[in-house]
């Protein structure tokens, strides 16, 4: 019985390695994935006043 249980011990803790490595497998995979760096948008900096004389822009 004592060889059974300590089969059965060592099946158990290869399994927990095993599964412990196919995770971090898994885990560092979806970690090399680049992200989608955007680059950004100009824009302006002034703005446009309306008076009822003319058009200005300003900045």
């Amino acid at each position: 019985i004592s060889i059974q249980t300590k089969n059965r011990k060592e099946s158990l803790k290869s399994l927990k390695m095993f599964l412990i490595v196919v995770l971090s497998c898994v885990a560092l995979s979806q970690a090399s994935i680049p992200l989608h760096i955007y680059r950004p948008q100009p824009y302006e900096f002034g703005y446009a006043v309306n008076d009822h004389f003319s058009d200005q822009y300003r900045q």
